[in-house]
């Protein structure tokens, strides 16, 4: 009876560890990863040269935060300040310092719907972007469109494949009298691949008065858990 105890029990044990080696195995489909321990670090550059080869490491937490009723995972920025990014039913949101970087302090706090759930190509949706820009208040627009989920890039030597391209056009409107003027203030196009995540964006700023600068981050490395 003992020797029939001891070889189901130790039946059992193999069949659990089986069971949890299985499980470690799945890879992380999400487009959004947000597994406590995972990091990613970019390579920015800018076209005005004030980043040349910059590194940025954005490492995933076990804290949370809630924003607007939606529950954010907290990610640390090596050059300071948090990210949040939240997968929700009807989407992917991001808020923070990511985006703060190009610039403007109201993305510091703006909560960003950047990816549609099941995105696909051709589909669009707006969200509308409050500033003070030298001292005059803007509501800036940010038009978003997916013209491919089947794109290829090659960056800093490794290959990405059926990467999720988001365009993202910045624009707003001045009123002169009874004319009101559409204004195009750049755009950013934004790469995703599943169980990696963001791989690469490109954003141009093209302020009403100034020089337009280009921004530029290549995925360098990332461990997804």
């Amino acid at each position: 009876m003992k020797k029939l105890l001891a070889i189901v029990l130790l039946a059992a044990t193999i069949s659990s560890c089986k069971k949890n080696s299985d499980k470690t195995m799945i890879p992380n489909t999400s487009l959004c990863p947000v597994t406590a321990g995972s990091s990613w670090t970019y390579v920015r550059n800018s076209s005005d040269s004030v980043y040349h080869n910059s590194i940025y490491t954005f490492t995933a937490t076990d804290s949370t935060k809630t924003i607007n009723n939606k529950t954010y995972n907290v990610f640390n920025s090596s050059a300071g300040g948090d990210v949040y990014y939240a997968n929700t039913d009807s989407g992917f949101y991001r808020s923070g310092s990511l985006l703060a970087g190009l610039g403007i302090p109201e993305l510091a706090s703006f909560e960003e719907l950047y990816l549609k759930k099941n995105p696909a190509k051709d589909s669009t949706w707006t969200t509308m972007l409050p500033i003070t820009y030298q001292g005059a208040p803007y509501n800036v627009k940010l038009a978003y469109t997916i013209p491919s989920i089947t794109d290829t890039l090659t960056l800093l030597g490794k290959s990405y494949s059926n990467l999720i391209h988001v365009n993202v056009a910045f624009s707003t409107s001045v009123t002169f009298g009874t004319y009101t003027i559409p204004v195009s203030l750049g755009a950013g196009d934004f790469y995703y691949e599943k169980g990696i995540g963001l791989v690469r964006f490109v954003v141009t700023l093209s302020p009403p008065s100034g020089t337009s600068v280009t921004n530029t981050f290549n995925l360098q490395s990332y461990a997804v858990k």
